[in-house]
């Protein structure tokens, strides 16, 4: 008797543990659905703002407007993102015809060529498209946390010349706090991130962590690199890992 209720609760409590796991489980896979729409739809309307600020810049010049009208249409556009930073919306900047402008008014320091940065190469592939850049963290003048870049590129046909093309592309900052502040996990001491398809940390339940390369040989052997090549493989389904002693 003694032997069959032990087992007894063994069974009850094993059986215990289990339920509430795979209900622990169900309930963060239903909270990831919902973060991952957050994601997507932050993602989206950063897309949405600069696809349309590039088609109101395209008009401008098709409506032979200059270089200085351009600049003081995103210094307005600029001050109205900052004013609903909530959105994470940040700073447009870009090159027109060679021509460097910026929403904030900022000027490069001499030797600090903006053609050198990361969304300027990948404006210049995205052929019309919107191009994702890689997380880049640093602060700009006015304490804005630049973290993520957009860019989109036309190429305007000159009305007087008709051979001649305006090359001209914009780029537009979203600050990822936002993002940050917006993910709900299911309690305060979950271990949560949300990566980008290339392994850099776009947000994380550690803010120490952000802008970090999972798939870089620094976190080869760690728990984060495993979750970055897991993520890769997972197709969209749930997977188990270990961290530390912790499943």
């Amino acid at each position: 008797l003694a032997i069959c209720f032990a087992a007894s609760v063994v069974y009850i409590v094993l059986s215990s543990i289990s339920f509430v796991r795979d209900n622990t489980a169900k309930l963060e896979e239903t909270i990831n659905r919902d973060n991952s729409v957050t994601v997507s739809n932050f993602l989206k309307h950063g897309e949405k703002i600069l696809d349309l600020t590039c088609k109101s810049v395209d008009a401008m010049l098709a409506d032979s407007m200059s270089l200085t009208q351009v600049e003081d249409f995103l210094a307005k556009e600029t001050a109205r993102n900052f004013e609903m930073r909530e959105q994470g919306m940040g700073d447009f900047y870009g090159f027109i015809d060679g021509a460097f402008i910026d929403g904030m008014r900022w000027v490069p320091a001499a030797g600090d060529l903006a053609s050198h940065r990361p969304w300027y190469k990948e404006a210049l592939m995205s052929q019309g498209r919107v191009a994702w850049i890689p997380v880049d963290l640093f602060l700009t003048q006015t304490g804005f946390f630049r973290c993520l870049f957009l860019t989109q590129s036309f190429f305007f046909r000159s009305l007087f010349l008709t051979d001649a093309l305006l090359f001209f592309f914009l780029a537009l900052d979203l600050d990822l706090r936002v993002l940050q502040n917006s993910m709900h996990p299911v309690s305060k001491n979950d271990w949560w991130m949300v990566l980008a398809k290339n392994g850099v940390v776009m947000a994380h339940s550690n803010v120490t962590q952000l802008g970090l390369d999972y798939m870089s040989s620094e976190f080869w052997e760690s728990s984060e690199g495993h979750v970055a090549r897991e993520v890769l493989l997972s197709n969209e389904k749930p997977f188990l890992i270990k961290k530390g002693n912790k499943r």
